[in-house]
């Protein structure tokens, strides 16, 4: 078993006991859920698409042009001596596979900057949680998942999500608020 799941187990076990003497407030929320309503993980993802469509949509441009070239050779192939149609084909098959490994590349620098920025937004959802909870008067705050059972009362998703857009929100309308202003040498 996990060590971490056991350790809540062990600590939601204690506590348990404890609820005895004092009342224990605790919430559960939907990771996916909070991450798929994210304004501000929707906005980054969203940057990161624009920045690389160019690049998707010249690849792909690429790809077309080739696919053309190949039918054109392809039709003339009969009246082609032997050796300018290999060459032709030997060229076509190298720029083809020139362009599987650009377009590798480029999917993996894109899956690459899309993963920091969800690690990114993870490590702010942490912080919001915090912040959730000292504002809720939560004293648990638990991601729904395997282990972990909870009325539907308990159920803070969209609570957590208005306050991460709130935010993000917030924060938007400081950094656009605020004046940027350049020192001069």
């Amino acid at each position: 078993m996990n060590k971490n799941l056991m350790a809540l187990m062990l600590a939601l076990t204690s506590m348990s006991l404890s609820c005895v003497a004092a009342e224990v407030k605790v919430c559960v929320y939907d990771p996916e859920i909070v991450m798929s309503q994210s304004k501000e993980l929707a906005g980054l993802a969203s940057e990161i698409d624009k920045k690389y469509q160019k690049q998707f949509d010249s690849l792909k441009k690429e790809e077309e042009t080739l696919r053309d070239e190949a039918s054109k050779l392809q039709a003339k192939a009969s009246v082609m001596n032997e050796l300018a149609r290999e060459n032709e084909q030997e060229s076509l098959v190298r720029r083809k596979r020139d362009l599987d490994t650009r377009a590798e590349r480029v999917l993996e620098d894109y899956k690459r900057e899309r993963q920091k920025v969800s690690m990114r937004f993870l490590q702010k959802l942490e912080q919001g949680i915090g912040e959730f909870a000292q504002a809720q008067s939560y004293d648990l705050v638990l991601p729904k998942g395997p282990g972990v059972y909870a009325l539907a009362r308990a159920d803070q998703t969209s609570a957590l999500v208005t306050h991460m857009n709130k935010k993000f929100d917030e924060t938007k309308k400081t950094l656009t608020a605020a004046p940027i202003t350049v020192a001069k040498k």
